[in-house]
């Protein structure tokens, strides 16, 4: 029988670190975890390589925190990930950042999330960017907001998309905008759920690139809320595509800025159907440029409402072309302000049509001159009313 299975705790716990290294790899073997719990944290650190393998999984699961903080960079470098995983996670904070910061890539990757989790803040703050990038999903769970509150937008960036799509709604709402404005497009792609992207601070979505909008999915996109896409820069709400302009609804296109609404482009105002651009607000309708106005379809022109028409301005009046010059209705064409009116150009006036004829106000023909009058065709003026005559 060796003479260490004999020793109490109490003796062991007084053995320096040179009579623990005394020990054969079998007396090492021999000691139980009581006695492997009262060693030293000097006793731990003297310990040699083979000394360390000679305990099992049960004695690593017995060191307690102070033994934690007593292992060497160069003991901690060759554990594997059942002697790792066995550490008890109250014994993980004894870790120091030195120790921390010593471990591989696959060794990171080999801690539990409860371990993760239990790591101090200044320690997961000291990962590189290459431990950071092994972290998995399932470690995902273990981390706190703040862990992920101390790292910077390039930290950030480098963490899976595997762990980012597992990250709880608290943690999400928890980043900074630097960090948020850090995710790359496939990072934030891997928020499927509508909940993670509801927890999104409106601030931090000020602070979106096209680039990023633009990877949203149009799923994604649909889950915004419509104070999340008010809070949209123009230059990103611009990078929005057709399909989710297309299927915003009012509550969310009233909440669009005039700076967002005038970076869109011809393309996604053609993109809006006649509903939607009848709910445009008027403060909307006076911001669009004179193409985004051209833009319009025939059907949009017809659909825009009477305040609408009263807050286009002279450019955008002169914008029109001579096919939705003829589809406004009487009672558009009678809405417009008389120096909009006045605006238009020969060629728009000699499209109007015979119904229309009757929304021409005095105040409007009045306007006119004698050459501008000589363009309306004869179906138009015949139809205006006996005040305007």
């Amino acid at each position: 029988m060796s003479f260490v299975t004999v020793l109490t705790p109490q003796q062991i716990a007084s053995l320096s670190a040179s009579d623990v290294q005394e020990f054969t790899t079998a007396q090492v073997k021999a000691l139980t975890t009581a006695q492997v719990s009262a060693l030293s944290s000097s006793a731990i650190a003297g310990m040699s390589t083979g000394q360390i393998f000679a305990l099992d999984l049960a004695d690593f699961a017995a060191l307690g925190s102070a033994q934690l903080a007593g292992l060497t960079t160069g003991q901690l470098r060759v554990l594997g990930s059942g002697q790792l995983q066995a550490l008890r996670t109250s014994a993980i904070p004894g870790f120091s950042t030195e120790q921390v910061v010593s471990l591989g890539s696959a060794q990171i990757k080999a801690l539990t999330s409860a371990q993760i989790g239990a790591l101090q803040t200044q320690d997961f703050a000291a990962l590189s960017t290459a431990q950071l990038a092994v972290l998995s999903a399932e470690q995902s769970l273990g981390v706190s907001t703040a862990h992920l509150s101390i790292l910077d937008a390039a930290e950030i960036s480098k963490l899976s998309s595997a762990f980012v799509q597992n990250l709880s709604t608290a943690a999400i709402a928890g980043l900074g905008t630097q960090q948020i404005a850090g995710l790359s497009t496939s990072q934030l792609a891997a928020w499927t759920s509508s909940a993670q992207i509801r927890a999104l601070e409106t601030r931090d979505i000020a602070q979106l690139s096209s680039a990023q909008v633009k990877g949203f999915s149009t799923a994604q996109l649909d889950a915004f809320s419509s104070a999340q896409l008010a809070a949209l820069s123009g230059l990103a709400a611009g990078a929005l595509g057709t399909s989710t302009i297309a299927a915003l609804g009012s509550v969310e296109l009233r909440a669009l800025s005039t700076a967002q609404i005038q970076a869109l482009s011809t393309g996604q105002i053609k993109a809006l159907g006649s509903d939607q651009v009848s709910w445009l607000t008027t403060g909307a309708v006076a911001a669009l440029t004179t193409a985004q106005v051209l833009a319009l379809d025939t059907v949009d022109i017809a659909a825009l409402g009477t305040a609408q028409i009263v807050a286009l301005g002279s450019e955008q009046v002169k914008a029109l072309s001579t096919t939705q010059i003829p589809a406004l209705s009487s009672g558009q064409l009678s809405a417009l302000q008389t120096q909009d009116f006045a605006a238009l150009s020969t060629s728009q006036l000699a499209v109007l049509k015979a119904s229309q004829g009757p929304g021409l106000t005095t105040a409007q023909l009045a306007l006119l001159e004698t050459g501008e009058i000589s363009k309306l065709s004869s179906a138009f003026v015949q139809n205006l009313s006996t005040a305007a005559i």
